[in-house]
């Protein structure tokens, strides 16, 4: 419905990267992260928008993503041990995305991370734009919905280039956003992240 909301055809989408239309209606089907990852570039390139993945994020449940796990990561106490749940569940059944969390005495800084070069071939798009931001926007609007509408992470960092617009970024992150980082990653508060998980919207 996002893609079609551009009037863009998103089965021809993905019969052009190769994932099969299937893919859009049976989510049981595997799907290389490869084939996914261009399908996201794709659609942004046909949808002319490049902060197609940021707004779609901003339309996704964690609840659906996690599917019958959710409840094990939704009863976490705090923020820190959310995010600690997150990271374990993507490290344990994820071959393509990587949540790797750094601590110290003022914070967490989660990396959010597209596994899929090693020995993956090269696919259609080298770009990771679209499912960096997809995921991260993800996870900053759950964040919100625990922590107030108005929380915003300390810094957002990407590994790929400034674009000539920040704002779409900004009102999703916050104001202080870094390009051409070594990672991509949402630094927290340790305020933030002993703060209760419950959700608050």
């Amino acid at each position: 419905a996002h893609i079609e909301s551009y009037g863009v055809d998103p089965i021809a989408i993905a019969d052009a990267v190769g994932m099969g239309s299937l893919a859009l209606s049976q989510f049981d089907l595997p799907v290389g992260p490869l084939a996914i990852n261009d399908f996201f570039e794709e659609s942004a390139r046909a949808c002319e928008d490049r902060f197609f993945g940021l707004k779609l994020g901003r339309t996704q449940s964690m609840a659906v993503i996690f599917g019958p796990v959710w409840p094990q990561i939704d009863c976490a106490q705090t923020i820190g041990d959310f995010l600690q749940r997150i990271d374990s569940f993507l490290e344990q059944h994820t071959a393509s995305l990587l949540s790797l969390i750094h601590e110290d005495a003022a914070g967490m800084t989660v990396c959010y991370e597209v596994r899929m070069e090693r020995g993956a071939g090269e696919g259609g798009h080298t770009s990771r734009i679209q499912v960096v931001e997809l995921g991260m926007a993800v996870l900053c609007d759950e964040l919100k919905r625990r922590l107030g509408s108005a929380w915003r992470p300390e810094t957002v960092q990407f590994r790929h280039s400034r674009p000539d617009n920040i704002r779409p970024l900004q009102q999703v992150f916050g104001e202080d956003l870094r390009f051409n980082q070594d990672v991509n990653a949402i630094r927290i508060r340790r305020s933030d992240t002993d703060r209760a998980a419950g959700v608050l919207l």
